[in-house]
């Protein structure tokens, strides 16, 4: 293995695993990002969809009608 500069290979390794060990982290960091925008993004479209549900209930009912599909 070779040094980083002139630093004995002991602190070498050393900076060498805090550094992938950085990478990881920051790796693992944006892999959860990603998860969370898209549950926040999946959770966005249900309330979407449960509004429009509501929506068209309250036209219904006020049509004097509701439908009921199982």
């Amino acid at each position: 293995m070779s040094s980083i500069g002139n630093l004995p290979p002991h602190i070498s390794k050393l900076i060498q695993t805090a550094t992938e060990k950085s990478q990881t982290e920051t790796q693992i960091a944006y892999a959860v990002a990603g998860k969370q925008a898209q549950a926040t993004k999946d959770s966005g479209e249900a309330a979407v969809k449960l509004i429009e549900q509501v929506v068209n209930m309250q036209k219904q009912l006020s049509n004097g009608r509701l439908d009921v599909h199982a």
